[in-house]
């Protein structure tokens, strides 16, 4: 499998974050390009498949920084929604909202788009359990992909928010959790 480094589709809303992102740019596109190849390293994709999959990619976490929020998901979707309707590609919409919204599901994902909602499930407990889960994926491929887009204190940055939400709720658990 060839690693996927460049797509104009992550870089364009990226590039405009990228102030709002500050120190962490780094660290969430390489979370986002992790996801991007993990996603097309279980399974192939067709041209638009892919522009989802990088669509949701992009957006899924984003409110983190954005709107300084543990709660994301909704506002992440709504992001994406909003994005996908400007640039004209509204037809992707429901199927981006749905990943977005789903990502954090901890048991297996059935319902509307499936298939995809459930490739991006899996691609995001990949990258946050740090390759415990890889659901069949070589080692070499995820190690490759590791090299390719380094952590870079991500899973510390998403720890910091963590604790930052329980220290605001403390007997709430962390929203995005879906069963």
């Amino acid at each position: 499998m060839a690693i996927i480094t460049h797509s104009n589709t992550i870089e364009t809303p990226l590039q405009h974050w990228r102030t709002a992102l500050g120190n962490d740019y780094t660290c969430y596109r390489n979370h986002v390009y992790r996801l991007f190849n993990y996603c097309i390293a279980q399974q192939t994709l067709t041209t638009e498949e892919r522009e989802a999959v990088a669509i949701a990619s992009v957006f899924h976490s984003i409110a983190i920084w954005l709107d300084d929020t543990s709660d994301y998901t909704e506002l992440s979707a709504q992001r994406a929604n909003n994005y996908l309707v400007r640039e004209g590609k509204g037809h992707l919409s429901a199927l981006v909202r749905q990943m977005i919204k789903e990502h954090h599901k901890i048991t297996t994902y059935t319902g509307q788009h499936e298939h995809l909602v459930e490739l991006f499930r899996k691609a995001d407990w990949m990258d946050n359990s740090v390759n415990l889960l890889t659901f069949d994926i070589k080692k070499e491929t995820l190690k490759a992909i590791k090299t390719a887009f380094p952590y870079k204190g991500f899973h510390l940055r998403l720890g910091k928010q963590t604790f930052k939400q329980w220290s605001k709720r403390p007997f709430t658990a962390v929203p995005v959790f879906k069963w």
